[in-house]
């Protein structure tokens, strides 16, 4: 279980910047302890969030930077794609309907998936793609995860 994380957030000069995410305060990363491998295994995460609109290029930077840099390109859209297609999931139904009726998932679901993503990945550094949407996603995030981000304009 990831308990917090070191958290960076990039926002590109060419999208309007959203009032949810103005209001992140600065403040540098700290070490994670994660539950997985228990107190003799501090981990140090590093997170980014790569915001944008549709069709901007978000998953085409991500994967440069991810090959150049050894991050982990985690895409929040692609986890709730694949968790909606196993049988029997705990949230699929659910999944299935906000996408198919347009709304967003849940924050807590789409947190514990970038949770579990994060706690099975050999790699310390994550770029996500796609989340957060809005201001239920980040006080989402900073229940469940982390309040500690830095905001960085790019």
């Amino acid at each position: 279980m990831l308990l917090a994380a070191g958290c960076w957030t990039v926002i590109s000069r060419r999208m309007a910047l959203p009032s949810f995410v103005m209001t992140i305060p600065p403040i540098g990363s700290i070490s994670i302890f994660n539950m997985a491998w228990g107190p003799r295994h501090m981990v140090q995460k590093k997170i980014v969030f790569v915001l944008g609109p549709p069709g901007v290029g978000k998953g085409t930077q991500c994967r440069k930077i991810a090959s150049r840099y050894d991050f982990e390109h985690i895409s929040a859209g692609e986890l709730l794609r694949q968790e909606r297609q196993i049988p029997n999931s705990q949230h699929g139904e659910l999944i299935d309907s906000c996408i198919r009726d347009g709304k967003i998932v849940p924050a807590e679901i789409t947190c514990k998936l970038l949770e579990r993503q994060m706690d099975n990945s050999t790699k310390s550094k994550f770029l996500i793609d796609g989340f957060p949407r809005n201001q239920d996603n980040r006080d989402g995030w900073n229940k469940t995860l982390d309040d500690r981000v830095q905001l960085l304009d790019a």
